[in-house]
């Protein structure tokens, strides 16, 4: 569950710091640097940050860590550009930036609901599980460094980059509208690609072929759509319902 315990951060004066607590008994202080307000959570049971919810001033850039692992929390940003750190592994969060151009940088995520609004978001993580990441317009980033297990991500529109560094099981690839990256360093298995079936064209690579498992499939592909497996390169051809190569080799999907 996500948190029951929501603490609204105070902005300072310059130069000064604001402690904050709780009611679950964690510790938030506040300062502010320059334009940006930075908040740092820290943990209230034993080494763990448990049922805490921040949300942001109503407006104005931030920045808020959570300093440690953590479980049942929340996030809420507003409509500038936030910035969330979880320096430790987060169970049950569920995290809301809001417009803006935003950043999150986690560890592990496992059971999290992350909604990054519009604007240019980053996203950069660690292992994902029973994770869904949902973005709107603009030109996101997400970079999963580790494994993904039954993780759905709706990148929304915008020319939208997604590499996964770690093996990706049973999940759900989203890309929309726009001309969209999507890089594979290991297996992927029981995952659907949906490439957005748009005029523009969208690039999915594979390391090698033994990478593309058993269930992967890729829907939405259009005209010009490039798939690239081991170096090699496949154009995707409408009347052919297939990805060509130049040596006249096909690939189909489902």
């Amino acid at each position: 569950m996500a948190s029951s315990d929501t603490l609204s951060i105070f902005v300072p004066d310059p130069g000064t710091t604001v402690t904050q607590t709780t009611s679950s008994g964690a510790k938030v202080f506040t300062s502010q640097t320059g334009d940006v307000t930075n908040s740092r959570v820290f943990p209230n049971k034993g080494r763990t940050i448990d049922d805490v919810g921040i949300r942001e001033p109503a407006s104005g850039d931030t920045r808020t860590t959570f300093s440690g692992a953590s479980k049942d929390t929340s996030y809420l940003g507003n409509a500038d550009d936030n910035t969330v750190v979880f320096t430790g592994n987060a169970r049950n969060t569920t995290i809301s930036t809001g417009a803006g151009d935003d950043t999150l940088i986690a560890s592990d995520i496992n059971r999290g609901t992350v909604s990054l609004g519009s604007g240019d978001n980053t996203a950069i993580t660690g292992a994902l599980k029973n994770t869904t990441f949902t973005a709107g317009s603009g030109a996101d980033s997400f970079t999963i460094t580790d494994k993904a297990d039954s993780v759905r991500i709706s990148a929304g529109a915008g020319d939208d980059t997604l590499i996964f560094g770690g093996k990706v099981t049973d999940s759900t690839v989203l890309l929309g509208q726009g001309a969209d990256v999507l890089d594979f360093s290991a297996r992927v298995q029981n995952t659907w690609i949906d490439l957005g079936n748009d005029a523009d064209v969208d690039q999915v690579s594979f390391f090698s072929k033994g990478d593309i498992g058993s269930g992967t499939q890729i829907f939405g592909a259009g005209d010009g759509d490039l798939l690239i497996i081991g170096g090699e390169e496949y154009i995707f051809d409408t009347s052919q319902t297939a990805f060509i190569s130049t040596q006249g080799d096909s690939i189909t999907f489902g």
